[in-house]
């Protein structure tokens, strides 16, 4: 009778003297490492997080804290520069308005009333009487004032350039001006004559008043 051999069960291993061993299962606590392996062993060489590290390492700071230490420098500076063009133009003004008094005797906002050929004097400068106003075109119609001198008499001797204007009105409405100036600078104690032009000056004015273009007395 044949000895037949016998051979292991369909799927079992096909050496029975090493038997194929099967990973045991912890259901109860499914992170306990196999027997004989120490807590904490990775198959894959990696360990366990660092308790006292706190995972990922925070970026630095250093870029963004330079970034808002320049920008606040720059923010003071713009104010700081504003702020002392803000009082640096109203001193500016304040010490205008101070040295250009334009309340003096013959200026813009107290003209002086004249007649024709009437003398007067406006800041230490003396205007001789004798002037005359005559049609200068009668196609321009263009008018101008003959005759007019002017004397520095002024008690700090300085001389200045001149300009003045004639200002005519009828039933207190302006009709015309005739503007006058110096062709030189009148120097103290000095007489020049001055050169005065004006246009459309009408035949019916009944009064006029003279001023001077000066910003201070």
């Amino acid at each position: 009778m044949p000895v037949m051999s016998q051979q292991p069960p369909y799927g079992e291993p096909q050496n029975p003297q090493y038997p194929q061993q099967h990973p045991q299962q912890y259901p109860h606590n499914p992170q306990q490492p196999p027997q004989g392996q120490q807590p904490g062993y990775s198959p894959y060489g990696q360990y366990p997080p660092n308790p006292y590290g706190g995972g990922q390492q925070q970026k630095s700071n250093t870029t963004r804290n330079v970034l808002v230490i320049v920008t606040v420098l720059v923010v003071l500076f713009c104010g700081g520069v504003i702020g002392f063009g803000i009082w640096a133009f109203n001193n500016i003004e304040d010490g205008i308005d101070d040295a250009f008094d334009t309340e003096y005797r013959g200026s813009e906002d107290d003209p002086i009333e004249v007649a024709e050929g009437d003398s007067f004097s406006i800041r230490g400068f003396d205007y001789a009487e004798g002037w005359s106003i005559v049609e200068d075109d009668p196609d321009l119609g263009s008018f101008e004032i003959e005759g007019l001198k002017v004397t520095n008499n002024r008690d700090d001797e300085e001389s200045n350039s001149l300009s003045i204007v004639f200002s005519f009105y009828s039933g207190g409405e302006g009709v015309g001006d005739v503007n006058c100036s110096s062709d030189t600078s009148v120097r103290y104690e000095k007489t020049v004559r001055m050169t005065c032009t004006g246009y459309d000056l009408p035949p019916d004015y009944d009064s006029i008043e003279v001023h001077d273009n000066a910003y201070y007395e």
